[in-house]
């Protein structure tokens, strides 16, 4: 088993991530800025709060070239909820913010109106159901068809990379982003019981 940095970019709490991760046996080293970061063999990006301030505080804590860096050289990265959307190349939220550009796509407001019509509850909070495509070879769901997972957010990812989905007032949502090394869940698997734990070991026994 590896150990992980942890990103820290101090707009939410790592309580929760920290305690899964640590339940399921990883060694953790929190990195707040360029000069933390261990040389661990896998990254995870967790993060609530707003994405223009989340990408200030990677810049100005020389965070963000070294995490596209370690990325680049092969290192897997696990970005969670704002941290999935902070791999993306923009975001929306507030204002047109560039990304870590690790994953292609865009994340943009959750639609304020179903496929009927009708009026929808922003932020989409709580369980639901996720299910995967075209995940055969996944090192992370391959094999999966449909799990329940905890959301909070809203704002979600438009991207070709999408391997699962959540179904959101009839709109197809992406819920979870993989390319290589690369890995995204915009739901909180820390918080999502047995399926959200099996997601994460997978990560760390990468």
């Amino acid at each position: 088993m590896k150990k992980i940095d942890l990103i820290d970019f101090g707009t939410g709490n790592l309580f929760s991530i920290i305690g899964a991760l640590r339940y399921l046996g990883a060694e953790l080293n929190v990195v707040s800025r360029k000069g933390d970061f261990s040389g661990a063999g896998l990254i995870v990006l967790p993060g609530v709060g707003a994405y223009p301030a989340a990408m200030k505080t990677l810049k100005s804590n020389d965070i963000q070239r070294e995490l596209q860096y370690k990325v680049s050289c092969g290192i897997p990265i696990l970005g969670i909820c704002l941290g999935m959307q902070l791999l993306f190349e923009k975001s929306y939220e507030f204002e047109a913010c560039k990304g870590l550009g690790l994953l292609s796509g865009e994340v943009t407001p959750l639609p304020s109106l179903s496929i009927d019509g009708l009026s929808l509850r922003i932020p989409h909070v709580g369980w639901s159901q996720v299910t995967f495509e075209g995940n055969g070879s996944s090192p992370l769901v391959g094999g999966l068809m449909q799990e329940d997972y905890y959301f909070v957010h809203s704002l979600s990812a438009i991207t070709q990379d999408s391997l699962g989905f959540v179904e959101f007032g009839g709109h197809k949502i992406t819920a979870y982003a993989e390319k290589k090394n690369i890995f995204g869940c915009q739901f909180h698997p820390e918080k999502s019981g047995d399926a959200g734990l099996h997601m994460l070991e997978s990560f760390i026994n990468l």
